[in-house]
């Protein structure tokens, strides 16, 4: 609901339906944002646009096993792919000096043109069912002790 909200196309949950049956029906990807890698991943790259965009954010598939190799590879080839790393700690480099970014960063928040969603774990005392949860994927939103 919250990524519907934002204006995402379509939102579904993984857990729940089979990744490459909702892209077939859905598909094709034009921008795909992955925070996964593995199985998604595979699925989105044999689902993307020819000239598509890949932003890769993580890959929790991986922390708390083997990484997967990307099998279909070849699709950044055939499909001219643009694939791009992004890392959150990059940014202030980028941005520059931050307090430019809060004085426009605050009052888009404040206004309600940037919109989030949180999964709040009240006290230091729940910290371990916070980082539980994160790790099972039960989770909802960014994660807030």
């Amino acid at each position: 609901e919250f990524l519907k909200s934002i204006g995402v196309d379509v939102a579904f949950n993984y857990k729940k339906d089979k990744i490459s049956d909702v892209l077939e029906k859905e598909g094709p990807i034009d921008i795909y944002w992955d925070n996964v890698g593995g199985e998604s991943l595979e699925a989105a790259l044999e689902a993307c646009n020819d000239h598509a965009r890949v932003i890769c954010c993580g890959a929790i598939s991986a922390y708390n096993g083997t990484p997967q190799p990307i099998k279909n590879w070849m699709y950044f080839l055939t499909k001219r792919l643009t694939v791009r790393g992004f890392i959150v700690g990059e940014l202030e480099a980028q941005v520059g000096n931050p307090k430019v970014f809060y004085e426009k960063m605050v009052p888009l928040v404040a206004n309600g043109q940037i919109k989030w969603n949180e999964h709040v774990f009240e006290g230091l005392d729940k910290a371990g069912d916070a980082i539980l949860a994160v790790q099972k994927g039960d989770n909802t939103a960014k994660t807030v002790v």
